[in-house]
Order: structure tokens, then C-alpha cells, then sequence
């Protein structure tokens, strides 16, 4: 290149000149190239995605990104079958989490946070992390929102879809109104207050709480007969512990308020899926208004 540039500078100047635009021009023509180029590989880096919520996991599903999930707790039911499992939060597997070579690692947000070990070795390794809480309906708005900037903008059109679901429960007001306590677990029952997400779906649909205020309440039987609601709503299974120990209050004729049952394998995992949620305590709620209807015009 030198003995090039040497023999334009004896031929004279405005060769010389000549060749050095020559090569300018060479360089801005490769140069969109090499950048284009660049740009494709950051651009098609494969989403390989741990999860360590079972609510993240939902939501990471409903984002249409089960294929990405590669790592998951044991108590995630992720559709991509082959994901691994890395343990929980507690108990950590960072042998199977390093050689699974993550890009993102996705984190419930709890009080203990996260373990410094995890932490620093998504520094060193270049794995981004994100922590979100899922305890009501904003939390689970906000992580709809983030979640995809955090991937990248993939699964934006179907937050913006969720969120706009979520927007729309409680803007149809139901046939039931009276005072409603909702419950799950054995004894002792485990009552949703106000302030947990069941509770924030109560309010949307226009039914009063039997608990007024706080968030999870540990109730005796003699609680929910002193609360004396008008309906209670079960969530759990029709045969499950809570349901049985409700129905035997009701067939002892403690209080005659009717009872009813949210059988939803997702009621008790808030994600995205309190839509789906939402649309099955709806019906449940249309239930108790009916058969209040059918009661009242007993009594006629």
C-alpha cells in the first residue's frame, strides 16, 4: 500500500488526490455493510430465557415465548417440556443455570431478594435480569409493560393485547352485589382481603368485600360466621378442603348464605392470566345473582 501511495505522490498531486478519494469512497460503501451486518447478528441472537416464577413462566407463555423458555423452577408447568430445571430462588443448581447459557434471567420480586451469587454472576456472564412483583393487578400490568422492552421489543403486540384485557374486566357490571368473602386453603382458611388481586377483581365487578380492608387474612370458622357474608366464593377444587369445610357450615345451617367454587389452576398464580381468571369468577358472580333471583322469587 505504501509503494502505492509513494508512486502517486512522484507522479504528482492531483493523482494522488484523485486515489484518495477513490479509497474514501471504497470505505463508505463497506462500511453500511459491515454495519448491517453487525446489526443482523444482534438481531437474531436467540431469547434463552430462565425463569424462576411460576407467574413469570405464565406470562412468558402468553407472550407467545414458550419456545425461549430453557430453564424453570419445579413448580413451573412451562409447554416447552425440554426446559430444564434450575431450582428455586432458595436452592439454586448454578452448575445446570451456567451451562445452560442464559440471556435473560426473569425473577419474582420477594423480600429476601436476590442471592448475591446469582447476581454476580449474571455480571460476569452478561445475563440480563429482571425482577418484578406479581401481587396485584398493577403489579402484573407493569410487568406486561417492561417485560418486553427487557426481551428486546419481541412480544410487544401481545402485551399491548393483554394489557388492553386486563383494562376491560370490571367495565360490565354483574347481577351481584352483596357482600362476598373469598377463600381458599383448610384450616385455617386463608381469606382474600381488598388489597390482594381476587380482591382488586371483586371491586372492578362492583361486589363488596366481607373482609373491609387488608390484604391476606388467617380466618377460624368462627371468623367467616361473625364476617356473615352474603356469598362466599371458594377458589380451589370442588372436592378440595376448603370447599368441604364451607359446604358443612352451610349444611349445618350455621348461616344460609349460598356457596360457590373457582376451579381455575391459575386463580392462585397471579400473571397474566388473571384475564382468564377474571372471565371464571365473572361467571361465578352471574351465578350467585341468579340464584339470589330464584331465591327472591321463592319468597314471592
Amino acid at each position: 500500500m505504501h509503494l502505492v501511495i509513494e508512486h502517486f505522490k512522484v507522479c504528482g498531486c492531483r493523482r494522488f488526490r484523485i486515489y484518495q478519494i477513490l479509497l474514501l469512497a471504497i470505505g463508505f460503501m463497506t462500511f453500511p455493510i459491515a454495519c448491517s451486518e453487525a446489526s443482523e447478528d444482534v438481531v437474531s441472537t436467540p431469547l434463552r430465557i430462565v425463569s424462576f416464577s411460576p407467574a413469570l413462566t405464565r406470562t412468558l407463555e402468553d407472550l407467545g415465548l414458550s419456545e425461549s423458555i430453557v430453564g424453570c423452577t419445579p413448580f413451573c408447568r412451562p409447554h416447552q417440556q425440554d426446559a430444564a430445571v434450575v431450582g428455586d430462588l432458595r436452592e439454586i443448581n448454578y452448575e445446570i443455570l451456567a451451562r445452560l447459557q442464559p440471556t435473560h434471567i426473569l425473577v419474582q420480586a420477594t423480600t429476601s431478594g436476590i442471592q448475591p451469587k446469582l447476581q454476580a454472576l449474571a455480571e460476569t456472564r452478561g445475563w440480563q435480569i429482571g425482577v418484578w412483583p406479581t401481587d396485584d393487578l398493577q403489579d402484573i400490568r407493569t410487568l406486561l409493560a417492561e417485560l418486553p422492552e427487557l426481551l428486546g421489543g419481541t412480544g410487544q403486540s401481545q402485551s399491548n393485547t393483554l394489557l388492553a384485557a386486563i383494562d376491560e374486566i370490571g367495565t360490565k357490571r354483574r347481577s351481584w352485589s352483596g357482600r362476598t368473602l373469598v377463600v381458599t386453603g383448610g384450616q385455617p382458611l386463608l381469606g382474600f382481603g381488598p388489597q390482594t388481586y381476587m380482591g382488586e377483581l371483586l371491586d372492578r365487578f362492583g361486589v363488596p368485600n366481607a373482609l373491609e380492608s387488608g390484604d391476606w387474612m388467617n380466618l377460624s370458622l368462627e371468623d367467616v360466621v361473625r364476617l356473615r357474608p352474603q356469598a362466599i366464593i371458594v377458589i380451589g377444587s370442588q372436592e378440595g378442603q376448603a370447599a368441604a369445610t364451607i359446604r358443612a357450615l352451610a349444611r349445618d345451617e350455621v348461616f344460609a348464605a349460598p356457596v360457590v367454587v373457582l376451579d381455575h389452576p391459575e386463580a392462585l398464580v397471579p400473571s397474566s392470566r388473571v384475564i382468564e381468571v377474571s372471565v371464571a369468577l365473572a361467571n361465578l358472580i352471574d351465578e350467585l345473582g341468579s340464584k339470589n333471583e330464584q331465591t327472591s322469587m321463592s319468597y314471592e
